[in-house]
């Protein structure tokens, strides 16, 4: 009995697998809306006069990013406005591909295609690789299951930081914005001119669909220290 057993719950992973692949939206290239950007010198200044201040989204990008804030949707505008920045702690340990959960609400009456499956799972993380003086730092964030399972939206920043030993200092920000997506990541990369300590940091925010609890989701992630010499 007990191979027959294994056997059964084998083939219910596999079939679950197969239908959370068929239920994936199929999204035209006009639905999709896909922002990157890099900051420049002066907007990076700006960055770390806002950092750890309570203001949201809009506001940050009113003041750091006011022509991509022009672009957005409503839907998304709103959202920003309603969301708070969340800051990476940098008094904590780097961070290792965190994962978390939302599950589905049966009372919600949501026609979602998802819903079928009760849950998702999604990974966040970020990363920092250093050749010589060179630092290529990124943040992303991806939904593990239902695999190529798209979520209305995804936002991330990623930071890259220095410490001199005297002061800590944002010297390069990437940010990403994307609406029917799966996985999203904000990268890019800085020459480091002088020696000291650098650290990658990301915010990651997702909105889930319609009948998912949590509704939203952000969270941060960061890698160690790491002394770079040019």
């Amino acid at each position: 009995m007990k191979p027959k057993i294994r056997f059964g719950m084998g083939a219910l992973l596999a079939a679950m697998l197969l239908v959370s692949m068929a239920l994936v939206p199929m999204v035209s290239a006009k639905e999709m809306q896909d922002v990157s950007v890099e900051s420049e010198e002066k907007q990076i200044e700006i960055v770390n006069q806002l950092w750890g201040q309570k203001i949201t989204i809009g506001e940050y990008m009113e003041k750091v990013h006011p022509n991509i804030l022009k672009k957005m949707p409503q839907e998304t505008l709103e959202y920003y406005y309603a969301t708070e920045m969340v800051w990476p702690d940098l008094s904590e340990q780097g961070s290792h591909s965190c994962e978390s959960t939302a599950f589905f609400d049966p009372s919600s009456n949501s026609q979602d295609s998802l819903s079928i499956l009760d849950f998702m799972i999604w990974s966040y993380d970020s990363e920092m690789d250093v050749t010589g003086s060179n630092i290529d730092f990124s943040s992303w964030s991806k939904i593990l299951y239902p695999p190529y399972s798209r979520v209305p939206s995804m936002t991330v920043f990623s930071y890259l930081w220095y410490d001199d030993g005297n002061s800590q200092t944002i010297v390069e920000v990437a940010y990403e914005h994307e609406t029917n997506v799966y996985k999203l990541e904000a990268s890019d990369s800085y020459s480091a001119d002088s020696a000291g300590n650098y650290r990658a940091a990301g915010s990651h925010y997702i909105v889930f669909p319609p009948g998912y609890n949590p509704p939203e989701w952000y969270g941060t992630s960061s890698t160690n220290w790491v002394y770079i010499s040019p």
